[in-house]
């Protein structure tokens, strides 16, 4: 009977949870949510009296978060909300067979491990960020309880020991970039990722171009010495030391995979340069047989990028296939030099930080604006911005092109692995879309490209589970 009262009190607060509005808290605004990985804070076992502490809680942990390589360096990369959403008592559940009135029903004991801290009630932690964050990409709840505790997962978890903030880094490793254990967890987490493998050749691991180098090598777990890890001191594995590089890595290509560069862009598709504003009439009256000449003004074209700390992003200009700037935010095209009716300027963003070593990182994590104008009797100028909707399907992707003309057109798309070997390929119909089949491929990663007129324009990676 009791069991009843229960379930029928938490189906309550998870309804009304649903439909109520908290106040958020913006603890730093970096830009638009659906171009920054977004990191959300959300408190439990915080009574309506402790919100402050709350708020001082999370504060400390952005803190602590941007203290730490490699997210220190992708600062500008990030926003980061709070939603307070108040408990009826402070404090977690010491077993989830012991139900606390908390708001997300938040417990140690997990999975039979005491610092296991997880909540209950996880249909509510989603609509609770659904209804306020929709574009949520680290959901971590900060328990109010000092006894030692975390999880990684669809959402991670901290307690507010001594260790709450390496937990914190540590979990978030977990939840975010996929990262394994560097200790034995257990045969239940076992399983492929980008620090974990079964591999154990130093030239076919997948971070063979790390090895060697910053203590990186392939090395078994003492418990099970048929799994592998890249390395004996890691975050990962002990608290309080820095990520190794290979999980570095996995945390950059993971903020790689959220964020495009490119912020924006001048002149964009809204705000054209029309043909009057370009051409300029001069007559000389001065002269004696004065004329009318028509010139045309340089024109600039400029990005708007969101840089590292230190800027790594490699940039790169070409007209029609020819390098005219590199490594500069802006370019100047000189009206004299302009003598063919049609000109494409491409401008191509590439991170080359050195802690990434990612065999074709150009073909999955480059990205680029094009602009196509012609030169008549005066200048029209019309940016294209090629945006591309993937959407991953349970057996397709569906692949729409976006773009002035796209459905003037046919766009080659093809699916391959890592190793290169096209395993599916399609060309875009007259609507800018198609579909590629992926019901007989094996799980892993693969590339999807797009070409228009034999070039890249566009790549993302993607894994199949």
């Amino acid at each position: 009977m009791k069991k009843d009262v229960f379930f029928s009190v938490a189906l309550l607060i998870s309804l009304l949870a649903s439909a109520q509005e908290y106040p958020i808290d913006t603890i730093q605004y970096m830009g638009r949510s659906d171009n920054r990985v977004n990191l959300v804070f959300l408190g439990d076992g915080y009574v309506e009296s402790e919100m402050d502490t709350f708020v001082e809680d999370a504060q400390k942990a952005t803190k602590a978060f941007f203290a730490e390589t490699p997210w220190n360096n992708y600062k500008d990369y990030f926003n980061v909300f709070l939603i307070k959403t108040p408990s009826e008592v402070s404090g977690a559940g010491m077993s989830p067979k012991e139900k606390i009135q908390n708001f997300y029903g938040t417990t140690f004991g997990f999975n039979g491990t005491d610092r296991l801290l997880y909540p209950n009630n996880i249909s509510t932690v989603r609509r609770v960020l659904k209804n306020h964050i929709p574009n949520y990409n680290i959901p971590v709840i900060i328990v109010n309880s000092t006894k030692y505790g975390g999880a990684g997962g669809e959402v991670m978890t901290f307690s507010k020991a001594p260790e709450a903030f390496e937990i914190f880094l540590h979990e978030v490793g977990h939840g975010f970039a996929d990262l394994a254990d560097e200790y034995w967890a257990g045969d239940v987490y076992a399983r492929e990722r980008p620090n974990m493998t079964r591999m154990n050749h130093f030239k076919l691991v997948k971070w063979k171009n790390w090895y060697g180098l910053e203590g990186i090598g392939v090395y078994p777990y003492r418990e099970k010495p048929t799994w592998f890890k890249p390395s004996m001191i890691c975050k990962m594995e002990y608290l309080g030391l820095d990520y190794c590089a290979v999980c570095r890595q996995a945390i950059i290509e993971s903020i790689h995979e959220i964020v495009n560069p490119i912020n924006g862009y001048q002149p964009d598709n809204s705000t054209p340069l029309p043909i009057d504003s370009l051409r300029r009439f001069d007559l000389d009256l001065t002269k004696p047989n004065p004329t009318l000449e028509i010139t045309i003004p340089n024109m600039r074209f400029k990005l708007d990028l969101i840089k590292p700390d230190p800027n790594t992003l490699e940039v790169t200009w070409t007209l029609n296939g020819k390098v005219i700037g590199t490594n500069q935010d802006s370019v100047i095209i000189h009206s004299k030099s302009l003598k063919k009716e049609e000109y494409e300027l491409i401008a191509t963003v590439e991170d080359k930080t050195n802690y990434l070593r990612v065999d074709n990182h150009s073909t999955i994590h480059a990205h680029s604006v094009r602009w196509l104008f012609g030169i008549t009797s005066g200048v029209d100028v019309q940016s294209v911005r090629e945006d591309y909707l993937i959407t991953l399907m349970p057996f397709s992707i569906k692949v729409e092109v976006n773009c002035a003309n796209a459905k003037n057109r046919q766009m080659n798309v093809i699916l391959s692995d890592l190793s290169g070997k096209v395993v599916a390929k399609e060309k875009t119909n007259k609507e800018g879309y198609c579909f590629l089949s992926t019901s007989t491929l094996t799980n892993g990663i693969y590339i999807l490209s797009i070409y228009d007129k034999g070039k890249l324009v566009y790549s993302r990676k993607f894994t199949k589970e």
